[in-house]
């Protein structure tokens, strides 16, 4: 269902709270890879605390995970991640080493997911395709292909809503700016009014 989680009864656990909401809409789609994309789309609003995200950091989010949608930008970032994680600069991740990757990923992007032994092992199980025990570039690479697909419109999302409601302050704002202003205007005394006024009479 969700690329985060390899095996059922992990999926289970985080889908069971809220698969209620999205269930009426379920005879509606016709193939099960449909399905999978909005229950994973679900689980990603459940689990990201996109409000304690600055307008700064989502920015950043974004461009990467958009960078990340060419073969190109991908293995750049596949590059990046084995540079700063593969301690011993092996050419493979091992299980401690994928830990501090997601650890720091879920961290900086807000995403609430217990990193437990048994949620590694299945996660890192899921993305060891050849079951050698050590994640290749290869490997990593498939699996952010998935990170990217199901990360990335929420976050956009996110974006366009953040847009959208600043578009609104700014109406509101000048209008009451404007409401300010008009008050002055016709709320003022004309010059003439003043006892100080110079400004001769055309009455």
């Amino acid at each position: 269902c969700c690329f985060f989680f390899n095996d059922t009864a992990t999926t289970e656990i985080y889908t069971r709270s809220i698969v209620g909401s999205v269930r009426c809409v379920q005879e509606t789609v016709s193939t099960q890879s449909t399905w999978d994309q909005i229950i994973a789309q679900v689980i990603m609003e459940k689990i990201v605390k996109y409000a304690e995200l600055s307008n700064e950091k989502l920015d950043q989010i974004i461009a990467m995970l958009q960078s990340s949608k060419s073969e190109e930008g991908l293995s750049k970032q596949v590059e990046e991640i084995f540079k700063e994680f593969d301690k011993d600069k092996n050419g493979v991740l091992d299980r401690k080493e994928i830990r501090q990757f997601l650890g720091k990923i879920y961290t900086e992007w807000k995403l609430v997911i217990p990193l437990t032994d048994e949620f590694l092992d299945d996660l890192f199980t899921g993305i060891d395709k050849d079951h050698n025990n050590k994640i290749s570039p290869d490997e990593l690479k498939m699996y952010l292909n998935k990170y990217v697909l199901t990360l990335l419109p929420g976050f956009e999302k996110e974006k366009a809503k953040r847009g959208a409601k600043k578009e609104q302050d700014l109406t509101l704002l000048n209008q009451y700016i404007f409401q300010y202003y008009a008050c002055l205007l016709y709320t003022s005394p004309s010059p003439r009014d003043l006892s100080t006024s110079r400004m001769p009479s055309s009455a």
